[in-house]
């Protein structure tokens, strides 16, 4: 099994700009699968009030560093389905590809 978890710069769910404390993407490349497993959890900014269901997430990720330090951010994609919610903290399961992820993350 390789993996990564990423820290979530900037996360929109269905077209809106959703404000985070701490958001994080983790990926999971299970061997025998033909896809990647990845999961999105998300500490917002006062009470979240998302509903259980489908949604398209956008979210720019820190998904390395350039030789001096600075941090590089890429932008990924994808359907995901809200699986709870507690009180500020909202986690969804990825319900399909996940754009603009590159395997060379893999065990970063």
């Amino acid at each position: 099994m390789r993996h990564v978890k990423l820290l979530i710069h900037r996360l929109e769910i269905d077209g809106t700009d959703l404000p985070v404390a701490l958001a994080t993407l983790m990926v999971v490349s299970r061997p025998g699968l033909d896809h990647l497993d990845w999961e999105v959890v998300a500490r917002t900014v006062g009470q979240a009030s998302m509903e259980l269901g489908r949604n398209e997430l956008e979210m720019t990720v820190v998904s390395g560093a350039d030789p001096a330090g600075a941090p590089e951010l890429s932008s990924l994609s994808g359907a995901a389905v809200v699986v709870r919610h507690p009180d500020s903290t909202v986690v969804w399961r990825g319900d399909g590809a996940l754009v603009g992820f590159e395997e060379s993350w893999l065990d970063q």
